[in-house]
């Protein structure tokens, strides 16, 4: 996906469940795939994908279990375009994956700057 690091593109910590931080390099550091995957709560097309994405993530993560597949391969990180932390949290209580906290999404200018460095224009996007 990038030449930088994933600490350098999505900061120091990910988010999962109900905010429990991880760091990132230790989360990714084995990873074959990392997904990015722009998306809002306040947008219709996202709302109604973000379950597809969840159910076909949560397929894999349990085929990989059932097969004894050791290495988990895939990761999929959720990068907010929503502007209120409300929406955020609701939004990203729904899904099964990581994300972007909401705080280093502004502070840190990473919605941003990903947006810019994968051209996203519309969403929802998932970048591979």
């Amino acid at each position: 996906m990038s030449s930088c690091s994933f600490e350098e593109l999505v900061g120091p910590t990910l988010l999962i469940g109900k905010g429990q931080e991880v760091y990132t390099k230790d989360l990714l550091k084995d990873k074959k795939y990392v997904m990015l995957y722009f998306s809002a709560q306040w947008c219709p097309p996202c709302r109604k994908f973000t379950p597809l994405l969840s159910e076909a993530y949560t397929a894999h993560k349990q085929y990989t279990k059932d097969n004894n597949i050791e290495e988990e391969d895939i990761e999929v990180i959720f990068v907010s375009l929503d502007s209120l932390q409300t929406d955020f949290d609701t939004y990203r209580s729904k899904m099964p994956f990581y994300s972007v906290p909401f705080a280093n999404l502004w502070l840190l200018h990473i919605k941003d700057k990903l947006s810019s460095r994968y051209g996203v224009r519309s969403i929802p996007t998932l970048v591979f």
